[in-house]
């Protein structure tokens, strides 16, 4: 492997044995990967901040370790959520002795001079890469709108090594780094969306959660989409894409930053591996995530990823004065960037009014939920609704906001179509 005479230094621990242990890390992984040299990065996120009640003690051991060998980060690095609501903790229900955990952790990424963002859309409130910048991200959703909206380049790194990468300033020149790999594998072209319309976010969930099923990690382009999507509904693609098939990169014709047109972004071979999508695929996609064994709902989860500002204000104009109803929990996660500009608006004094709890630092995939024992949850997110029956025991089904403030008002779950 060809290192530069700062890398060989960093090796030799000329910059310390945090630094030098970290870039080890990344050039045996990047050797067993056939990866020649390393590149300098401008910016990292961080998933391994994440205490949780899975891997936990191992991502705590890591960080204490990075910390008590000096480790610093030598760029610009975010944080993904953390395992507690760092202000609202109590209100969550959330046990001392595991906040005791969270703390230990976010005390080693603050000595490591991480950004306190706790957030899985370091995009709406952080440092934003610009178009062509080599980064490290870990966070499926946060790397899919990294690299396809923003146009940066980063893998999809996993815990640990991300950290590294951002420690060590570098990271193995491979995958999604390379311009050759940001090609599109396979092309779907979207036909008619209806029942569905293209101004409905909860269609560009599932049409994500469709072309990540069927595109098995490899890079697709859509065509037949308008221009002028918004962020949100980018946002909720992205993570879907990401969950249903560990998509890191999608190209949209015509809105995404790498996509003029199809041939520019797709080869031969790729506009040869065409599938038409149609809205009555969709409602296929949205019948694999509902579980209709239930018609009762008693947790409404909205902000996976974290809700924008947009998102909030659309369920303080749903919901019109009404409230939620007893025996339902409603939920938004979002980030403290968002959560202040609610604050100023009064957006988050009305959702509390109507019995809306807003989280902020935090997922609640990484909470003990104990203490709450649900059963049931209604969502906008396809990532949730994919993730939670195994990880939480979650009945889930899947609706736009509208479905989601009715569940949360009725108590109950009702067909929108």
């Amino acid at each position: 492997m060809k290192l530069s005479n700062y890398e060989k230094d960093i090796l030799a621990g000329k910059y310390g044995p945090a630094k030098g242990l970290c870039l080890k890390i990344e050039v045996e992984l990047a050797e067993a990967y056939g990866v020649d040299r390393l590149v300098p990065i401008s910016g990292a996120h961080i998933d391994a901040n994440s205490y949780g009640r899975v891997s936990g003690e191992a991502k705590l051991d890591f960080a204490r370790r990075v910390v008590g060998e000096g480790g610093k980060v030598s760029v610009p690095t975010t944080l993904n959520p953390g395992g507690r609501d760092i202000t609202r903790w109590r209100e969550f229900r959330i046990p001392e002795g595991f906040v005791h955990k969270c703390e230990m952790m976010e005390e080693a990424y603050m000595e490591m001079g991480a950004i306190p963002t706790w957030t899985c859309t370091p995009y709406t409130y952080g440092t934003v890469p610009c178009r062509g910048e080599q980064i490290a991200y870990a966070e499926s959703n946060a790397i899919a709108f990294a690299n396809s909206v923003l146009g940066a380049k980063t893998p999809r790194y996993g815990d640990f090594l991300e950290v590294c990468a951002a420690i060590t300033g570098r990271a193995p020149y491979f995958d999604l780094h390379k311009d050759e790999n940001r090609l599109a594998d396979l092309w779907f072209q979207v036909e008619d969306p209806k029942p569905f319309s293209y101004s409905d976010d909860l269609f560009y969930s599932l049409l994500g959660y469709y072309v990540g099923s069927a595109s098995g990690g490899q890079v697709p382009v859509i065509t037949g989409l308008p221009t002028g999507i918004n962020r949100d509904a980018l946002k909720n693609f992205g993570a879907a894409v990401a969950s249903s098939g560990g998509v890191g990169l999608f190209h949209i014709v015509g809105v995404t930053p790498e996509a003029p047109d199809l041939e520019s972004i797709a080869s031969e071979e790729g506009r040869s591996r065409r599938t038409d999508v149609s809205g009555r695929d969709l409602l296929d996609v949205r019948g694999e995530l509902n579980d209709t064994s239930t018609d009762g709902v008693d947790l409404v989860l909205l902000g996976c990823p974290h809700a924008s500002v947009r998102e909030c204000q659309l369920v303080v104009d749903v919901l019109s004065g009404r409230t939620v109803a007893d025996g339902v929990e409603f939920w938004i996660q979002t980030n403290r960037g968002v959560y202040s500009w609610l604050e100023g608006m009064g957006i988050s004094r009305r959702l509390r009014k109507e019995g809306v709890r807003v989280s902020t630092d935090s997922c609640l995939f990484n909470w003990p939920l104990d203490n709450w024992n649900f059963s049931s949850a209604v969502t906008n997110s396809a990532k949730f609704a994919h993730y939670a029956p195994n990880e939480l025991n979650l009945t889930t089904s899947i609706r736009d906001i509208n479905g989601c403030v009715s569940a949360a008002v009725t108590g109950g779950v009702y067909d929108e179509l």
